[in-house]
């Protein structure tokens, strides 16, 4: 063979170094092509396996390969082997409800940070940044899933509301006609079918009591519903767990919250925002992940612009964080869940085994819960929750277990989405609320006992 460049031979001796396996090289229309490749005798018969690693430049420049194929995006031919033996071995459905540890480390990393980088990802779940990539790729497709701001209605003037309908005589309207209402109404972010004791859950925004009404009013007045005895519960819903995705429709009412500098308003109201706020949220809420730069461009800003608005809502709290939403998921039943309060003695003493249970995540893809809230009718706690492989009775127990309560749930399934979403995803313990309450509440206590 012609004698190699100094500098080949210099990148081969690196890539040696690098790898398990020995390093061949083939010239190919004066290129210098790398391979790792390991031999061994099976049965009487040489065997060799082989991973294309990259082209050599007369300067010893390496450019490494990039793979199409999942088993041989790797960057050694260890690594491609176990990718090979992963896919051929793995049952797919059980690894769609119960991934591995690497794969839970991702979907934690993406859900408290959106618009994480693969090295950030890949630094969370203790791996390198190719199986980051890969398995980030799998996920997406897997799960179906979104990126999306985690934001709520009330800095801009919102409360949240829940709403449980009973048909009479179990009279309830088609479902294609209940949606036709629904996803008319800019202030509804959620409704779905139920089966139990409802029959259709709302969970909607208003900026007061009366628009409630009114909003309920106009509903309840359309003829798919007019002609229909039924009963309507209405409670209000505080935040305290999860979230829910907000439909691009809710931005109809929220342009009515932007602000315009005149003589009649000089200052801005607390619950108003400046209009570059407003389109750099919209366009976030249709993609979290889109770039900066062609945020600028499409609303016609100065170079660096989004960025800056988009760490402004941020840092007045007007967006969380940018998260993801799961749409597919392997979950045997989504329920929602509401169950009184009637010992609240009892409830405080174990109030931080409650937190615990409710934040603490199962090894499933997603939290224990996707939201819960306190309501006031009954009043009580309410949650939306995905069942996986368990049985009612035993959400039943464990949720009464928690909370210290001997009042019997009420569970309502949820058989067919209507409008909206449910913001399924995996929000690592320690970014909750709860979690990040109950530390300051242990480290004051801890001080508090050294006086």
């Amino acid at each position: 063979m012609q004698e190699l460049p100094g500098p080949v031979k210099e990148a081969i001796e690196k890539l040696k170094k690098e790898h398990k396996y020995s390093i061949s090289v083939a010239r190919i229309n004066g290129g210098f092509y790398a391979y790792e490749v390991k031999s061994e005798m099976k049965n009487g018969k040489r065997s060799s396996k082989s991973l294309y690693l990259g082209k050599i430049s007369d300067d010893g420049t390496f450019v490494p390969a990039r793979h199409k194929k999942k088993e041989t995006d790797a960057k050694t031919l260890e690594e491609s082997m176990r990718l090979k033996a992963e896919l051929k071995t793995s049952d797919p459905i059980e690894s769609m409800m119960h991934p591995d540890e690497t794969d839970l480390k991702i979907l934690e990393a993406i859900s408290a940070n959106g618009r994480a980088g693969i090295p950030e990802i890949a630094e969370y779940a203790n791996t390198t940044t190719a199986i980051a990539k890969r398995r980030l790729r799998i996920l997406e497709t897997r799960y179906n899933i979104s990126y999306i701001p985690e934001f709520g209605p009330r800095p801009f003037g919102f409360f949240r509301y829940v709403v449980f309908v009973r048909f009479f005589k179990g009279k309830v309207p088609e479902a294609h006609k209940i949606k036709e209402v629904l996803e008319k109404e800019p202030r509804i972010q959620f409704a779905a079918l139920l089966k139990g004791k409802y029959h259709l859950f709302m969970y909607l925004f208003a900026e007061n009591t009366k628009t409630l009404d009114d909003t309920l009013y106009s509903i309840r007045s359309d003829e798919v519903f007019a002609n229909i005895r039924s009963l309507w519960q209405v409670s209000y819903i505080t935040y305290a767990y999860g979230y829910t995705p907000i439909r691009q429709e809710f931005f109809d009412l929220l342009k009515e919250r932007v602000w315009y500098r005149s003589k009649e308003h000089p200052k801005r109201k607390p619950e108003q925002i400046l209009q570059r706020e407003y389109d750099v949220l919209r366009i976030l809420n249709r993609d979290g992940r889109k770039g900066f730069l062609k945020m600028d461009e499409e609303l016609g800003l100065s170079k660096g612009s989004a960025d800056y608005t988009y760490y402004r809502l941020l840092e007045k709290l007007l967006i969380e964080r940018i998260t993801i939403r799961m749409d597919k998921l392997p979950a045997r039943l989504n329920a929602v869940i509401r169950i009184p309060q009637t010992y609240i003695k009892g409830f405080n003493v174990h109030r931080e085994e409650f937190v615990l249970h409710l934040i603490n995540n199962p090894k499933t893809p997603t939290n224990r819960y996707a939201l819960e809230g306190d309501i006031g009718i009954p009043y009580g706690l309410m949650y939306i929750k995905p069942i996986y492989d368990d049985v009612l009775e035993n959400v039943d127990k464990e949720l009464r277990d928690a909370m210290a309560e001997k009042s019997k749930p009420d569970i309502e399934i949820i058989t067919d989405m209507l409008v909206g979403s449910i913001g399924f995803r995996r929000l690592p313990t320690e970014e909750t609320y709860q979690y990040k309450v109950m530390i300051k509440e242990q480290e004051e206590n801890r001080l508090r006992l050294k006086k």
